[in-house]
Formats: C-alpha cells, structure tokens, sequence
C-alpha cells in the first residue's frame, strides 16, 4: 500500500502516562484510499517496537476512536514505515523513556489487578446503597361509554355537544 508524509513534527510533551512514548505526529496521505489523516502518531515502546497509530479523534458519548485500524494491517505497516523513515531523514532518534513510564505500567498492572478481583468492602458498600422504588398505584382508567352506529353518525349539534366534549367522544377519550 502506497503512503505519503505530507509533513511530520516532533513530539516533546509526552507525560508518560501510557507504556509507549509519542515521537512524532504527521499528516499521512493514502492516494489508493484517497485518504488523508492528519494527527497520525508515531510512537515507540520498548517492548512492541516502533508503531503508527491512529488520530486521536473519539465520538461525542462514546469511549472508542471515530478512526482504529489493526496494528498489523497493510496500513499501519505503510503508514508506520512511511513516518519512521521521514523522522529518521528529519534527524529524530530512539526516544528517551520518559520518567514517569514506569509507574505508567505500574498503574495499568495495579487497575488490571483490581478489576479481576472485586474487593469485598466495595461489594459490601455497593449492596448498602441499593435503592428501593416504591410506585403509587396506577388509577384504573375511566371507561368511555359504548356508542351505537347511530350515535356515531349523528352530527355533533343534533346530539348538543360542545366542540370539546364531541372531540373527546371522537378520540374516544373521556371528557376532561
């Protein structure tokens, strides 16, 4: 799959919050797609190598991306590629881990831990907070009264109905 760098800036405000660190962000071009993305980020970790990832751009009410591809896929690949060699050609290098990479994987190792175990406090507290509702009973409705065809037919001055009165007998509702 054929893929372009329309422009390619380095990234120096990772945080180090996740297990890789952002090297560069681009503006990659698929002429076969007629695609271009831009916020395309390069990134580095020690362990999964360099890799090109997607634009962070997520749907309002949602937690997914609005753009995912596979790690693997023809596409990453090219993009992934395509941005490492014009970094390199920029003069960009290995990235340094950051700081707080570190306690990065701590986190996500501790947040994996908690969730496959629940703790019983929690569970406990939660059960404590169950809420009761309570409804109040529904009135039964109010009958309409059956009508013959006659009555049904009869216009409403011959029978002296008001206009609010003869619509509720039209909708078949009872008069308010």
């Amino acid at each position: 799959m054929q893929c372009e760098v329309k422009g390619l800036t380095f990234f120096h405000g990772d945080d180090g919050r996740r297990g890789f660190v952002v090297a560069a962000l681009a503006t990659v071009d698929f002429p076969e797609l007629r695609l271009q993305l831009e916020g395309v980020r390069l990134t580095h970790s020690d362990d999964k190598g360099w890799r090109a990832l997607p634009p962070v751009a997520q749907i309002r009410g949602s937690s997914g991306s609005a753009i995912y591809w596979r790690a693997g896929s023809p596409l990453a690949e090219a993009a992934g590629a395509a941005m490492l060699s014009m970094y390199v050609k920029m003069g960009g290098s290995k990235p340094e881990a950051v700081a707080n990479n570190s306690s990065a994987r701590r986190r996500i190792a501790e947040r994996k831990a908690r969730e496959a175990e629940p703790d019983a406090a929690l569970v406990a507290k939660a059960c404590e907070r169950t809420i009761v509702v309570q409804t109040k009973p529904r009135k039964p409705p109010v009958p309409v009264p059956v009508r013959s065809i006659e009555e049904m037919d009869m216009p409403m001055s011959e029978m002296g109905l008001s206009i609010d009165a003869g619509l509720a007998r039209t909708l078949g509702v009872a008069p308010a």
